[in-house]
């Protein structure tokens, strides 16, 4: 397919996409080229669609300046630049990302200029490191490619049962390292202005996993503050903050005693914390009011401590008196003493208190305020919680469904209708015989009372 000649900032340029690339080619002569022989310029527009080829056309050759440089950049030349200078930083990765180089890469684009080095060019080397078969549709350049055969191996699973499964030669992650190098390589050379063009490098993305839902019962929660012996009043503390407050468990760790402020109100003393910007993680400081027994709690925390230590710290270790930082175990053996044998992650009281807020009808300003969210769309996918509502108006909708469905069923259908006719119809011929018969019981009355009359008359 190709498109007619078009001309923007005076220069003419084709758009061709071959049967065997996914994108759009730009073709254009250089007008004043200072090599002659390097003046057919051609590139990939990384566009599946002639509007976008054309749109990255015009927006190329406004930027383009004219004038070749008589020796071409290479990707290996671009490389070079890169590792040298992770090399005078001492950059930890400069050691493997010379050995993936060295493996792979340079024997394949180390040569060329890099303008050659398209997003179908690295679709083919992705596939390739994958070991994807070669079909009808692999390009010439890929066959070129010594292919590279995926393995066998056994694994066993927990069961103990034994399966064979198919292992990459290079497994993805190792090919987004070799793509990282290459983005890094066109990004460095083209913020010093050495190169204008920039293939779209498009790496393997991560795994999406699916979202946690958990919250935690209020009776579970209940549970785990009624135990006895008690749990650590560092960790009933920050357990009653997080399903209070919904605080994350990053931020609380690094409170200390000096954020803590006490208010008279006429229903008694408050208590509140400030948390400061430079320990949260939106970098927004906020003011954490504290229930009363959270409140409690916290001043059996700040016994005996200056203001510049750490709030929530923990002696149970032997070590002496530490900032709590990691207590992964100690909540799982907690759980485990309130009988709670499935999976509670402290995240999991952030869902819990954005969900009571919206059931409590806390205004929606206030409650981010609290919780410490500013995107009012996260804030509302912690508010799992909803989807209570969300089943109880299906179950309405089913009820009432259901009553349109009872209502239907007393209306006579078309086979009911005949049996209802034909049911009437003998209603009236009972009723017709009923009518007979009284007719002539009223007859015979009549003329008994006729003959009373009679009777009467003569005795007169």
């Amino acid at each position: 397919m190709s498109k007619p000649k078009r001309v923007t900032n005076g220069i003419k340029y084709n758009l061709t996409k071959r049967s065997d690339s996914r994108y759009y080619q730009l073709s254009f002569t250089d007008p004043r080229p200072a090599d002659p022989s390097k003046a057919q310029i051609r590139l990939s527009t990384e566009s599946d669609t002639l509007a976008g080829a054309e749109a990255f056309a015009d927006d190329y050759l406004m930027k383009y300046v004219p004038g070749q440089p008589k020796n071409k950049l290479t990707v290996a030349d671009l490389i070079a630049a890169t590792l040298q200078h992770k090399a005078n930083h001492q950059k930890r990765d400069h050691a493997e990302k010379s050995r993936n180089w060295e493996l792979r890469l340079r024997d394949k684009f180390g040569s060329w200029d890099h303008r050659d080095l398209t997003a179908d060019v690295l679709e083919d080397y992705k596939s390739w490191c994958l070991g994807a078969p070669v079909d009808e549709h692999t390009s010439a350049l890929r066959r070129r490619w010594t292919p590279i055969q995926q393995t066998e191996v056994e694994r066993t699973d927990k069961r103990g049962n034994t399966y064979s499964m198919k292992l990459d030669v290079i497994a993805k992650a190792t090919i987004n390292l070799d793509l990282a190098l290459l983005s890094k390589a066109y990004r460095d050379a083209n913020r010093k202005g050495l190169i204008t063009y920039r293939p779209w490098i498009r790496k393997y993305g991560k795994k999406e996993l699916p979202r946690r839902t958990g919250t935690v019962a209020l009776t579970e929660f209940d549970a785990v503050m009624a135990l006895d012996p008690p749990a650590p009043v560092w960790l009933r503390g920050m357990i009653h903050i997080y399903n209070d407050d919904g605080n994350r468990a990053s931020e609380l760790r690094k409170v200390k005693v000096g954020a803590y402020q006490s208010i008279p109100t006429p229903e008694g003393e408050a208590g509140l914390l400030q948390l400061d910007a430079s320990i949260t993680k939106t970098q927004h400081g906020r003011t954490v009011p504290l229930s009363k027994a959270a409140h409690e709690l916290v001043k059996q925390c700040i016994v005996g401590k200056g203001a510049d230590e750490y709030l929530f710290t923990r002696d149970d270790l032997g070590k002496g008196e530490r900032q709590v930082l990691d207590f992964r175990k100690t909540w799982v053996a907690t759980l485990l003493r309130a009988g709670i044998t499935r999976k509670i992650l402290l995240h999991d009281f952030r869902r819990t208190s954005v969900g009571d807020f919206e059931e409590a009808q806390v205004s929606r300003g206030t409650g981010m305020s609290i919780s410490g969210h500013i995107d009012p769309g996260v804030y509302n996918d912690y508010n799992v919680q909803n989807k209570k509502r969300l089943i109880e108006a299906m179950r309405t909708k089913e009820a009432w469904q259901e009553e349109q469905r009872r209502l239907m069923s007393g209306l006579p259908q078309a086979p009911a209708m005949e049996e209802l006719m034909a049911a009437m119809q003998l209603q009236i011929e009972e009723g017709l015989q009923r009518e007979g018969k009284l007719s002539a019981q009223v007859e015979v009355l009549k003329s008994v009372i006729k003959s009373m009359e009679i009777s009467t008359d003569l005795a007169h």
